[in-house]
Order: C-alpha cells, then sequence, then structure tokens
C-alpha cells in the first residue's frame, strides 16, 4: 500500500476525503516514489525494457514549488471565517434591539462556532446539547442512524466550548426557554438553528437591509464548515483513521467506535481532539460573546 500510495476505499473514507483539503499531486507520495524509484534505478531499466535506451533521471516533482490544493470545496479560507464571525458578533451594537433580536443574533454565533468546534452538520438534531457530562467534558450528539442506538458521536469539548455550552444553557435558563438546544425565536415560537431557519431569522431583522451582504455570506458559509476544518488538520496531524470515523461519526457496521464491546480508546481519543480544538480556536480566533448579549 506504502509503495503504490493507496489502500481500499470503502464509502466513509470516500465522504473523509470529501472534508479534506490535501496537495494535488499528493506530493509526500510523489517524491518518495520519485526517490524510491532512484535508489532501486527503475526508471532507466523501464526505459530500457520500453525503448531499448535510458532517457534523463530528472526529478519529476520540484518540492519547491507550491503545489494546488484539492477536496474540500467548502473549507473557507481562515481570514474570511474570521471576519464572518466578527460581524455577526458585531451585530450586536445595532441600535435599539429587542431582547429576541439579542437573542437570536448570539444563537446564530453560537451555532457557527459550536459548528466549528463540534464538527455539526446543518441538522436540527446537530445543537442538541441536553447530553453532556461536564465530569468527562464530553457531549454526545446523534446526527445519523437507522437504528436507536446507532448513530452517536461522543465529541470532546475544548476549553471554548465547554464554556460556551455553559453560557448559552444559563440563558436559555434565564429566559424560560426549555429546550436544550441551540434555537432561534420567530414569530412567538422557537425554531432549530438550521441555515434555512437562520436565513428566515436574519431577514426578520430590521436592520436587514444595512446588513444584506453578510446574509449573502451567511447563505454562503455552510454549517458544517467545521467538519472541513477539524478533518483538513487532523489529518494534517496524523491522527489515526479509528479516531477520525470516531468524531466525524463514520463508523462502519461492526466498526462502531463507542460501547462496551469497542477496543477504541476513548481516553486517548479525546486527548488527541482537545488539543486539535484548543488549536482551531485559536487559530481562526474564536470567542465567547456571552458578556456582550446583555438578556
Amino acid at each position: 500500500e506504502i509503495l503504490l500510495a493507496s489502500q481500499n476505499i470503502d464509502q466513509n473514507t470516500t465522504s473523509m476525503l470529501a472534508y479534506t483539503a490535501i496537495p494535488v499531486d499528493m506530493q509526500e507520495y510523489s517524491n518518495w516514489l520519485n526517490e524510491y524509484i532512484d535508489i532501486l534505478d527503475l526508471k532507466s531499466n523501464l526505459q530500457k525494457f520500453l525503448f531499448g535506451k535510458t532517457f534523463s533521471k530528472e526529478i519529476l516533482i520540484d518540492s519547491s514549488i507550491k503545489t494546488e490544493m484539492m477536496g474540500s470545496k467548502k473549507l473557507v479560507k481562515r481570514e474570511i471565517l474570521i471576519e464572518f464571525l466578527e460581524d455577526i458578533a458585531n451585530l450586536l451594537k445595532e441600535r435599539r434591539l429587542d431582547q429576541y433580536a439579542r437573542f437570536n443574533i448570539y444563537s446564530i454565533y453560537v451555532r457557527y462556532v459550536l459548528s466549528i468546534l463540534l464538527g455539526t452538520r446543518d441538522f436540527s438534531i446537530s445543537v442538541d446539547l441536553s447530553r453532556i457530562s461536564w465530569k468527562k467534558n464530553v457531549i454526545i450528539i446523534k446526527e445519523k442512524g437507522k437504528y436507536k442506538n446507532a448513530g452517536y458521536r461522543a465529541i470532546p469539548l475544548c476549553t471554548l466550548s465547554h464554556d460556551i455550552i455553559k453560557n448559552y444553557l444559563s440563558i436559555l435558563n434565564r429566559l424560560g426557554i426549555a429546550d436544550r438546544s441551540i434555537v432561534l425565536y420567530h414569530k412567538g415560537v422557537y425554531l432549530s438553528s438550521t441555515l434555512v431557519n437562520i436565513k428566515k431569522v436574519f431577514k426578520a431583522f430590521d436592520f436587514y437591509n444595512r446588513n444584506h451582504e453578510l446574509y449573502e455570506r451567511i447563505d454562503l458559509i455552510p454549517l458544517n464548515v467545521g467538519r472541513h476544518i477539524i478533518t483538513t488538520m487532523a489529518t494534517a496531524a496524523g491522527i489515526n483513521r479509528d479516531d477520525m470515523n470516531a468524531f466525524m461519526g463514520h463508523a462502519i457496521n461492526g466498526g462502531e467506535l463507542l460501547g462496551i464491546y469497542s477496543f477504541h480508546n476513548i481516553k486517548e481519543y479525546s486527548a488527541k481532539f482537545e488539543v486539535i480544538l484548543n488549536e482551531i480556536s485559536e487559530i481562526y480566533q474564536l470567542k465567547d460573546i456571552y458578556t456582550n448579549v446583555k438578556l
């Protein structure tokens, strides 16, 4: 497998590749294969066999050239995502905001930040905050799975996601909201914070016309952007496939990574991803805007 830089690709690996941005020519493998070919003198021998003579031995891949990236089309550039989140937080500076507008701005911001730190999808069940172990520092979310006991993800909480969730839940309690999930207030009811509902609530803001450009960016930046960021960073850090599958919720039948019969080391898995998620929170300048909400 290492010689051919290839392996069997199952359905889970296919989706993982779609989340990851990698060099278009897989340069590390390309350079290694070229070096291996030179050591064994395979190139000249193959040329003799095919053409009856030897050509040059030049290196085909120049490591000094910056390669084009391929893979995920939803991996948003760092500076764009930082500016986007700052612009959402700055909506709290708008004048004459009522309680519900402030709550909705806060919810939208929390939804995007936690999508980055928890790697959630754009589902209503992706924002369920009801199953958290503060002692184990982990949140359990069920996003997929045909059966009652399948499709669960045990997501480690980094320092920032821990604080954001605790503060958001305290706001829900203060406002008397029974839901234990990220919700939006719209015309007397609380809605789940999917992209469709975020756009609906944003259009209802009094300041919508002044911030139409921000609305357009909401439509462009996916709510599962964190899955692309985390997968790319974890892949670059050399995180093994079992840990990646556990975090992303991509386990196959017979290879489930949670439960009493699993061989997966949850403690090691959690420790690895806490480090990565803490780094992501710093790289993307994520923060908790709880003190600015003033509800």
